[in-house]
């Protein structure tokens, strides 16, 4: 199954990930805010079958779903799972990172510097 794909990248003295689990996490999550507006943008069918309709104009010309709150909140925390189960796995591969802080650091270069 396809996923994402996450970086390594050496930020200064650190290795992080890019992008960030959450970068990941907010787009997904706005995702949902994004479905809705574009949803709420669609015109009403009558607007096509009668042009008088969309002349007249008002807050009725377009599309008003109703979606429960409950709902989306069921849903971006299956997102949430999801993300924090499938991050275990790359920040395991960063943790076999750990032993060469040192590298990373620039410490073993203060320690050449000056010996």
């Amino acid at each position: 199954m396809p996923g994402f794909i996450i970086r390594l990248v050496l930020d200064d003295a650190t290795i992080k990930f890019e992008h960030s689990l959450e970068e990941f996490e907010n787009v997904l999550l706005g995702m949902f805010a994004e479905m809705k507006k574009v949803i709420e943008g669609i015109p009403r069918i009558e607007t096509r079958l009668y042009t008088d309709w969309q002349a007249a104009g008002g807050d009725n010309v377009c599309l008003h779903p109703v979606i429960l709150e409950e709902f989306l909140e069921m849903h971006k925390n299956r997102i949430l799972a999801m993300l924090k189960r499938e991050s275990r796995g790359p920040q395991q591969h960063l943790s076999q990172y750990d032993k060469y802080n040192f590298l990373i650091s620039r410490q073993v270069l203060a320690l050449v510097m000056y010996t």
